[in-house]
């Protein structure tokens, strides 16, 4: 018998997580209410900048580098970010960027702004390049990477979603049985390996299958509004060689084309899952809102000659910031 035991439990949270909204549960109202009225206070100081950014009185103020890096980071995703949508395939991007400072590592709005166009340009000319007609920006993290002299080195991590799909955490089929993953999908673009049939070679694969699922949740807000990522932190690593054995998917010298069958993918979607939203039983920070997860496929040499295939994971993380729609 298949094992739908998390898709149960999605389904009873997302019950859950409507009834709040609907009932006057004083807790859960009290909690809402604090995230709405931090999320407004964000918002405000995200559109005073742009307000101020856009007008013409910007001649000779300064800005810290810190908050530079912040206010990038923040207008990105304000403008752009759709992470609540549901998507199919994945791009990451790196992109680097320079801001002259003075000795007090202050910058001019005349230069922040300069740097700001180019990363929006930037943007743009990214999703552009994505084959798809239907994608957007998940999130964008904005980081300074030094400080040399006059000169402060950023860069900004992009991650975008295409081909939309409708519905999230879908159970694995009878006949979803995958080859674990492909090596060097990411390095040297090989083909993922396709399902154990051989069927939909070039298509996907396990680990794509369940990065594809962990990234589309099935809870989402019914109130008129979507969310942004703000204060995104260091992706978070995590396997199933140590702490984590068991749960995730680690073969003790298998075959590179391994076979993961449904119900064991089912296994490490909840384990996975698990992991990934419980602060106390895995590695979600207190606070924190899941954002991204990338899967990469991995091999871990050893020395009597055998070797480990496992998933690799990078799990991103921010603050839940709302903002409302607005009908236009």
């Amino acid at each position: 018998m298949r094992n739908n035991n998390i898709f149960i439990l999605l389904a009873v949270l997302a019950v859950a997580t409507t009834s709040c909204r609907k009932e006057t549960t004083t807790k859960d109202d009290s909690s809402f209410d604090e995230l709405l009225k931090q999320s407004m206070i964000t918002i405000r100081m995200i559109e005073s900048f742009e307000s101020q950014l856009n007008g013409n009185l910007k001649t000779g103020q300064l800005i810290e580098v810190d908050s530079a890096v912040w206010y990038a980071e923040a207008l990105q995703n304000y403008a752009y970010a759709h992470p609540e949508i549901a998507f199919d395939d994945f791009v990451r991007t790196k992109t680097a960027y320079t801001l002259t400072v003075d000795q007090n590592q202050m910058a001019t709005m005349t230069a922040f702004e300069t740097m700001y166009d180019q990363m929006e340009a930037d943007l743009l000319a990214e999703l552009e390049q994505i084959p798809s007609e239907e994608k957007n920006l998940r999130f964008a993290d904005v980081r300074l990477d030094s400080l040399l002299g006059s000169t402060a080195y950023i860069s900004v991590v992009r991650a975008f979603g295409f081909k939309f799909i409708y519905g999230a955490y879908e159970p694995f089929q009878e006949d979803d049985d995958w080859y674990w993953g492909t090596l060097g999908q990411e390095e040297f673009n090989n083909p993922p390996l396709g399902k154990c049939d051989n069927t939909m070679q070039g298509v996907s694969d396990g680990s794509d299958e369940l990065e594809r699922r962990l990234n589309n949740p099935l809870i989402e807000f019914e109130q008129p509004f979507r969310f942004i990522p703000t204060s995104i932190g260091d992706p978070i690593e995590f396997h199933g060689l140590d702490k984590f054995a068991g749960r995730l998917y680690a073969g003790w010298n298998y075959d590179e084309i391994n076979c993961l069958t449904n119900d064991t993918l089912t296994y490490y979607l909840g384990e996975s899952h698990d992991i990934l939203h419980n602060p106390t039983n895995g590695i979600r920070p207190l606070g924190k809102h899941l954002y991204d997860v990338q899967i990469k496929d991995y091999l871990m040499f050893l020395p009597n000659n055998q070797g480990q295939f496992y998933h690799h994971y990078f799990a991103t993380y921010g603050i839940l910031t709302l903002v409302p729609i607005i009908n236009e």
